[in-house]
């Protein structure tokens, strides 16, 4: 078998895998996105207080740091 024969054999083969590799690509449902973790204002907003944009915790609670 030389090598114009064998590319010739791989060629082909490529052409004929590339309506599947579509299909399967295709196919795949999109997943949904997992929900969000609750960030600091969603922590203070479900305790009822106003969250002010406090970047620390430490910050938030202790004025002095």
């Amino acid at each position: 078998m030389n090598i114009r024969t064998r590319a010739i054999g791989v060629l082909r083969l490529a052409l004929a895998l590339m309506p599947v590799g579509a299909t399967l690509t295709m196919a795949v449902p999109a997943a949904v996105s997992p929900p969000r973790q609750p960030g600091p204002c969603d922590i203070y907003g479900a305790a009822g207080t106003p969250c002010v944009a406090a970047h620390s915790t430490t910050r938030a609670l202790y004025a002095s740091y």
